[in-house]
């Protein structure tokens, strides 16, 4: 017959099997208790027994009867709690198993979305590599055609490694980025477009000479 504490989830199983230990060690407090009081009435009854007392004797025949039946009952009470402790003990490794499974099923899970997020960082990188790219060359030309050092490459690519490091550094360990080195690229690009931007300004709209 199957034991219907298997149907049970493992740690209703694990509740289960104390609460069973905990009456079989009462059961046992009580049967031991009452196997202590009948020899304590045997002790009284024998004596009268033993010397003729037929009512005595009688009275003392019971004892032994009840002695024997309470004997055997802690017997099997002992027998009991053993096994319920061997079941306490398996219920404990199935809820510890079981606990160990619903981990590995957790980690399965966010091993694909680790490799997703892995692949979205990836697609991020190529997207900012094609608009770094786009900046750097629309640098070089705005530099080439105004004469001036703000938008060339090399300067440019000083100040975005900065601001780069800037957006990065609370979530990579990539140093302490202090003071004016903490520049988003639109600022990057504001300070490199300053100069050029007057040159342009000033071939397009020349001020008039005054009167």
């Amino acid at each position: 017959m199957k034991d219907h504490a298997m149907t049970l989830k493992p740690e209703t199983q694990v509740d289960r099997a104390r609460q069973i230990i905990a009456d079989l060690e009462k059961k046992r407090v009580d049967t031991a208790g009452r196997i202590a009081n009948i020899g304590n009435e045997r002790a009284l009854l024998s004596y009268d027994a033993h010397t003729g007392c037929g009512k005595s004797a009688a009275s003392l025949d019971k004892l032994n009867r009840d002695a024997a039946l309470a004997g055997a009952e802690l017997e099997s009470i002992d027998a009991a709690l053993i096994e319920a402790k061997r079941r306490l003990a398996a219920a404990i490794d199935a809820a510890n198993d079981d606990k160990l499974r619903e981990k590995a099923d957790r980690v399965a899970d966010l091993v694909e979305d680790f490799r997703a997020a892995g692949a979205a960082v990836d697609a991020g990188c190529e997207a900012l590599k094609a608009d770094i790219s786009t900046l750097l060359a629309l640098g070089s030309e705005i530099s080439a055609l105004s004469g001036t050092s703000g938008p060339s490459r090399p300067v440019l690519s000083v100040n975005l490694k900065l601001a780069l490091a800037a957006h990065l550094h609370g979530l990579l360990d990539l140093g302490y980025v202090a003071g004016p080195s903490r520049q988003t690229a639109c600022d990057v690009t504001e300070k490199a477009l300053s100069a050029a931007e007057a040159w342009s300004l000033g071939i397009r709209h020349p001020k008039q000479e005054a009167a």
